[in-house]
């Protein structure tokens, strides 16, 4: 297969045959100049500043002609001609590899036309004037017949459009289909309806708390005992007593249970039939929450046996006077009964959840992975889950994932390259939050105003804030970016993570540990980005730029469904994400380098760093392990140990200064950045690709430079950047 601009085109769009990508993949690697073409295309399609070609420049493109050669249908000469116009121009370049991707995306996926398009393109073909043309045309039809067949065939050469049978024949197949169509539209509604009532009165007969009256007669039923009559209060009162001693004989812990509760509300008087029906029912529900309820019907006999006599008036003791039956009810006292066994004491009911913090996990909002405290490895979470405290979370690039705080009106959208840590709850608030890094929104929904709500305690840099939404919809956006070390001694007594917070919408009041309050308003924030930990912040009136940002775009999404397919929900994320950074996509392989940086799996990030095919994964790995370095403590051993199994051990030691970083005082050192300059030239890819993010950094020069280049390649450009560090004395000149 030839190696031209367009099937290049074709490889990096990933459209090709396997055969023809293995093909093409060794032509590319064998020679330099394709492989620069193909990091230049990478280079200029990501490019923000690059306008559209004007339609009427002198060096733009004819539509048509790019057309034909995307399609490969463009004659050899033009195809030259196009290829050395997109050679020297990036914006043109840009326009080509870009239509190309776009039009690959579009190919590769069969168009879906709407229903309601067809049986709109129907009813349009069913007017009455092609009836019309239809009576017409049978009438035209029946005169030509009766001529020759010269006749007929110069008359409908002359005068009949071939056209016209095809557009009235055709409504009598689609009338049929909108006739089929419409008929199912009008049973859809009744058979719908029908459907519901059926339901209803079969959960009606199967659900019988649905009418006390019906569940009340079956539990009588089943224990043997007859209705009684609606006009005697005495005989519903024993009815009751009987139920309840029947229950007593099938199992005595229940029955202690609703001995207990019968004692206790039974008033002195009589009341009316529907009291005692109504009185038992709450003791029942919570003894359902016992495993031997179930088992109750079955084990009771059809004839009861001697029952114990339940007294209509709570024990009295007998040195008390019997009170007056009064209409109010009489203070509960204890009942003298027996210890019972440790296998005769009623269950304890299960504790109430209201105050256990539990997430919901959206589901169809995006990826989300989480820490597995039993095998210490992260994991996907499945759609749908819900997560109690405390727990860590991370939406790993390109996606993000949305949270509900059940029972609470809070929620939380957390965007991709994010790592959350949901604690448990303290004085602060009921809620604790403490972002690791990335961003997140905080809404608060659903409650009125001047109601109170559960409080949210945030970690910023060790100390709590606590959050109170004072209107609803409250939407606070916050940011945390980790700081790149700018060598060892940078992340020493300094904090590791800068913090901002903007409030979004609505008002917010924010009580630090100190109990000073503030009140935010829209378009109001916090920062906390000073080099002192416990300074305070410092107010903010701009918008992140992250707020703003538009939704992924279809390509984007497109691109993320098969790096989802690599979060596997029973496999840990170190065994199932780590083949996917050889990749050949370069961007599911960057993708996978930023996940496994998120999730701490820093081991197979340094072997991207000595035999990565696409510099996208080594700049994302190295800025992985760099952000690790800063908030992990451990990762500096784990890193090195890691890197002196990889790299030889004369470059273990520069790669690890080149993860740490260059100070600004070392790059205004010559002997220093001559040795940075020098690591330009390095026989490995990644740490030229390494040194050469350093230098752009401080100089925002590139001197024609690039870590692909052969070594011939390299020689102009590496004598170009020592006559610079020479000639002002390092990479920063120095300061005054």
């Amino acid at each position: 297969m030839r190696l031209t601009l367009r099937t290049l085109l074709a490889y990096l769009d990933d459209i090709l045959p396997p055969n023809e990508t293995r093909e093409l993949g060794a032509k590319i690697a064998q020679t330099p100049r394709a492989a620069e073409l193909a990091e230049r295309i990478r280079d200029v399609i990501r490019k923000r500043r690059l306008t559209a070609p004007g339609v009427h420049d002198e060096s733009a493109l004819d539509p048509n002609q790019v057309a034909e050669y995307l399609d490969n249908t463009l004659m050899p000469e033009e195809v030259a001609e196009i290829e050395q116009i997109c050679l020297d121009s990036d914006l043109q370049l840009a326009e080509v590899a870009a239509c190309h991707q776009v039009l690959g995306l579009v190919l590769g996926q069969p168009i879906d036309v709407p229903d309601t398009i067809r049986e709109r393109a129907y009813r349009i073909g069913m007017r009455e004037d092609s009836h019309i043309g239809m009576e017409r045309l049978e009438s035209d039809s029946h005169v030509i017949n009766k001529k020759s067949t010269k006749a007929v065939a110069s008359k409908q050469s002359d005068h009949e459009v071939p056209t016209k049978p095809a557009e009235t024949s055709g409504p009598h197949v689609t009338a049929e289909q909108v006739q089929s169509t419409q008929m199912w539209k009008r049973i859809l509604p009744y058979s719908l309806l029908g459907a519901l009532a059926v339901g209803w009165l079969a959960l009606i007969y199967f659900d019988p708390s649905i009418v006390p009256g019906i569940e009340k007669e079956k539990d009588l039923k089943q224990t043997g005992v007859k209705t009684p009559e609606p006009s005697s209060p005495t005989g519903a009162e024993t009815a009751g007593e009987e139920t309840i001693a029947s229950a007593d004989d099938a199992e005595p812990e229940v029955t202690t249970e609703l001995v207990a509760s019968v004692d206790t509300t039974t008033p002195a008087t009589a009341e009316p039939v529907s009291e005692p029906a109504t009185t038992p029912a709450e003791p029942v529900e919570l003894a359902s929450v016992t495993p031997t309820e179930k088992q109750l019907p079955a084990s009771v006999p059809s004839e009861p046996e001697t029952p114990l006599t339940v007294p209509e008036t709570p024990p009295i003791p007998p040195s008390l006077p019997t009170p007056a039956p009064t209409s109010e009810p009489t203070e509960e006292p204890k009942p003298v009964t027996p210890e019972p066994t440790a296998a005769e004491k009623p269950v304890e009911p299960p504790p109430t959840e209201t105050a256990t913090v539990q997430f919901h996990y959206l589901p169809g909002t995006g990826l989300v992975l989480h820490h597995d405290e039993e095998n210490a490895d992260w994991l996907r979470t499945p759609d749908d889950a819900v997560l109690k405290v405390p727990h860590a979370v991370a939406v790993p690039v390109p996606f993000s994932a949305e949270f509900e705080v059940m029972k609470s009106p809070f929620r939380m959208k957390i965007e991709g390259g994010s790592d959350l840590l949901i604690e448990k709850p303290n004085p602060a608030g009921e809620i604790a939050l403490q972002l690791i890094r990335g961003q997140m929104l905080l809404t608060a929904k659903d409650f009125k105003a001047g109601e109170s709500t559960p409080k949210v305690a945030m970690n910023v840099r060790g100390r709590w804030w606590r959050l109170e939404p004072l209107t609803p919809e409250t939407e606070l956006a916050v940011e945390v970016r980790p700081l790149s070390p700018r060598g060892r001694e940078s992340v020493q007594n300094r904090p590791s993570t800068d913090t901002t917070w903007f409030l979004v919408r609505g008002n917010l009041r924010i009580i630090d540990d100190s109990d000073a309050i503030r009140v935010l308003a829209p378009g109001e924030g916090l920062s906390w980005e000073t080099e002192v930990a416990t300074a305070a912040p410092t107010p903010v009136t701009i918008a992140p730029e992250w707020i703003m940002a538009s939704a992924p775009t279809e390509a984007v999404q497109q691109r993320a469904r098969p790096f989802a397919d690599s979060f596997p929900l029973d496999q840990p994320i170190g065994l199932s994400l780590s083949p996917s950074l050889s990749d050949r996509r370069y961007f599911i392989s960057e993708w996978t380098a930023h996940a496994l940086g998120l999730t701490g799996t820093l081991e197979p990030l340094v072997s991207v760093l000595q035999n990565s095919p696409h510099n996208e994964t080594i700049t994302a790995a190295a800025e992985e392990l760099r952000v690790n370095l800063v908030l992990d403590p451990e990762a500096d051993k784990r890193v090195q140990e890691a890197i002196s199994t990889v790299f030889p051990s004369h470059d273990a030691e520069l790669v690890m200064q080149l993860l740490w970083g260059v100070s600004d005082d070392d790059a205004r050192d010559l002997s220093k950045s001559l040795a940075l300059i020098a690591a330009l030239d390095h026989e490995q890819s990644s740490i030229r690709q390494l040194a050469f993010d350093h230098i752009v950094r401080l100089t925002g020069r590139q001197m024609n430079y690039r870590p692909t280049f052969s070594a011939t390649q390299r020689v102009a450009s590496l004598r170009r950047w020592q006559d610079y560090v020479e000639k002002q004395g390092g990479l920063l000149p120095a300061v005054e």
